[in-house]
């Protein structure tokens, strides 16, 4: 059999892979949507138990005085996780990079290889998160407990 020419040599699909691991890469992709999933499932939890009926009748402040300290508890929470989890995709970002200083070939290969393209969008999707995350942060703060 023929050896192919140089042309079709095009290498392996994730050729920095071994600069970071797959679970560093799933919790760059993972950490802001978790976190933001577990702020809205904490709010509507102390919602519902800080709100009675369907009317927005409220607990007494005494019964209820826990709920700030929590609801500003979740929210620090998931944006120490969503900023800890764009930490983590830079980190995999700059690992896989091969650009070498003074090469002309950077930003045409800035999403070279598999690996160095997920930890692109893991950047990208924990940025996005993190707003959802502020928004919702916003949120909280600026309506009242139990919506009235």
């Amino acid at each position: 059999m023929a050896q192919q020419p140089a042309i079709f040599d095009i290498g392996h699909p994730a050729p920095d892979r071994e600069r970071t691991s797959g679970g560093l890469l799933l919790a760059g992709f993972a950490g802001g949507p978790v976190a933001w999933s577990l702020q809205l499932l904490a709010g509507a939890a102390i919602s519902g138990a800080v709100c009675i009926g369907g009317d927005g009748a409220r607990l007494g402040t005494s019964e209820a005085g826990w709920a700030p300290f929590v609801i500003v508890a979740v929210n620090v929470a998931a944006i120490v996780i969503g900023l800890a989890s764009l930490m983590i995709s830079y980190r995999g970002f700059s690992r896989t990079g091969r650009g070498e200083p003074g090469s002309a070939g950077g930003v045409m290969e800035a999403g070279e290889g598999r690996t160095r393209f997920l930890s692109i969008w893991a950047i990208w999707t924990s940025i996005l998160f993190i707003l959802a995350i502020l928004f919702n942060a916003i949120a909280f703060f600026w309506t009242s407990l139990c919506g009235l």
